[in-house]
């Protein structure tokens, strides 16, 4: 999760390819079985509406009038209809996976009108019950995207209704679901009862990115072996799990051994995004299919993107978590972001040394192969990166305020721009693929062959144009060899400056 800041004078940069909260994310923890994050939210709760009536409802200021909410962008039945899935999902699991019972507030919020439907009750009555479900219109503070999202002093698990394109209806079930329970695993993170951390203990932000694994090959062919040994270890019993464990365990090591720098943000990343990805196992029938499923949706589509550094800890921190799982001991107490999740299965399988990298049989793990694949990507990269240099001085395609990145297939995924530490180059440039395409409730950009992305984390988003771009006369359209961007709002319009540049403005 990302905020933004538009503010042009500064240059201050991030970039974040995925679901991902904020450096203040709490520390996981446990509890008895008995505690309830939330006193208005304890299983079985019936909440009683503000407002029973049309006559006595009083709405925040900018909200929906009564029956306007019948024409609501979010129908209130289909989110209600989320909410009682993960419900039931969680009640199922009656605080067995946790120590806790993961019963969270949680709501979908529109970005363009920012009408919000939730779960509950916000604390101070703002939402108006409507049947089964809390509606209003977030104030312009609040932020929006998927993520844990703090509304009116409760923490909310957020999720997109419109995704710059497709709507959550638009969207597999199983997947809305999963993404709900994602973000409400977070506000258990957030939550100070159950999550415990020393900012102290925080790595400089900057290490949650691993910028090496975009132009490294060795690198990104060490993070595939590994994975993919955990992909055989989560298929697999007996022995044979023991055996693809000691290889991951092992592959692990020599990378880090070569590149110790990545240690604590990788870490870090495990724990705030790697355990919440754990509970998605609440959705799945058996680790064997949650290691299916994901590792094909999106471990796989890894190999040819950037960002690796801040993706595959999603998958690695769930994997070593889920064979915790079975192990049987009591992993779960006491966790920090300085834990390091493949230690503790380590020393739960009394592993007592780990095997020479040269020992391993890669090829068990596909190493053939996946290596040219990441050579060849890295190479590009490269490449592009050496270009990259003088990208500020090309022409420019201006686009100010959020938007959303899709990134792997069938995944809808936020990027928004934030204020905070300055970063370096490597973050500010990024390698995109034909059919990424990023959009906007105004806007969409398709790109249609290879090229990198700028993102100026103070002011927007910036795509390399070319001297043969072509804008339609209704200024709807601009077509590059690159990129096609495209107005979904007649509102705006595609506007060309005298310096070359486009930018996108209101009629």
């Amino acid at each position: 999760m990302l905020t933004k800041n538009t503010n042009k004078k500064g240059k201050q940069i991030l970039i974040e390819l995925s679901l991902f909260i904020m450096l203040a994310a709490m520390m996981v923890g446990c509890t008895s079985k008995n505690y309830v994050p939330y006193e208005t939210e304890a299983p079985g709760t019936t909440y009683e509406s503000p407002a029973d009536n049309k006559d006595n409802i009083s709405l925040i200021e900018g909200s929906y009038d009564y029956d306007d909410l019948f024409d609501s962008p979010i129908p209130l039945d289909v989110a209600a209809n989320f909410f009682a899935k993960v419900e039931a999902i969680w009640d199922e699991d009656d605080g067995d996976l946790w120590g806790i019972y993961l019963h969270a507030p949680l709501m979908f919020a529109d970005a363009a009108t920012r009408f919000a439907v939730a779960n509950m009750p916000d604390p101070h009555g703002h939402l108006q019950r409507q049947g089964d479900v809390y509606v209003g219109t977030l104030p312009d503070g609040v932020i929006i995207s998927n993520t844990a999202s703090n509304f009116n002093d409760l923490l909310w698990g957020m999720m997109l209704w419109d995704h710059g394109g497709p709507t959550v209806e638009d969207i597999e079930e199983h997947d809305v679901v999963v993404m709900l329970i994602h973000e409400a695993f977070h506000v258990l993170q957030f939550n100070e009862t159950v999550m415990r951390l020393n900012t102290e203990d925080l790595p400089h932000y900057a290490n949650q990115f691993s910028p090496y694994l975009d132009y490294s090959a060795d690198a990104r062919i060490l993070v595939f072996l590994e994975m993919k040994a955990l992909k055989a270890a989560m298929l697999s019993d007996g022995d044979e799990r023991l055996e693809a464990i000691n290889d991951a365990l092992s592959i692990r090591a020599e990378r880090r051994r070569r590149y110790p720098e990545a240690y604590a943000g990788e870490n870090l990343q495990e724990i705030l995004e790697g355990l919440a990805v754990f509970t998605h196992i609440l959705v799945f029938d058996s680790i064997k299919e949650f290691a299916i499923c994901y590792f094909e949706n999106r471990v796989e589509p890894m190999a040819e993107i950037s960002g690796l550094g801040g993706q595959f800890p999603y998958f690695t921190g769930a994997a070593y978590a889920l064979l915790l799982r079975d192990t049987g001991v009591n992993w779960q107490q006491g966790i920090n972001l300085k834990t390091d999740l493949a230690n503790l299965l380590k020393e739960a399988l009394g592993i007592e040394s780990l095997r020479p990298f040269e020992a391993i049989d890669v090829e068990r793990y596909g190493y053939s192969e996946i290596a040219p694949v990441l050579q060849a990507f890295a190479e590009e990269f490269q490449r592009m990166r050496q270009a990259a240099k003088n990208f500020k001085e090309a022409p420019l395609l201006f686009i100010e305020g959020t938007w959303f990145f899709e990134y792997f297939a069938g995944y809808n995924e936020v990027i928004s721009l934030p204020s905070g530490e300055p970063y370096q180059l490597d973050y500010l440039i990024f390698y995109s693929c034909e059919g990424n395409s990023f959009g906007s409730a105004n806007w969409r950009l398709t790109m249609n062959a290879r090229g990198f992305i700028s993102i100026d984390g103070m002011a927007g988003l910036y795509v390399k144009l070319y001297e043969d771009i072509y804008v339609d006369e209704n200024s709807m359209i601009a077509i590059t060899p690159t990129w096609t961007l495209e107005i979904t709002d007649d509102s705006y319009m595609i506007q060309l400056m005298v310096s070359g540049e486009i930018e996108i403005v209101r009629r």
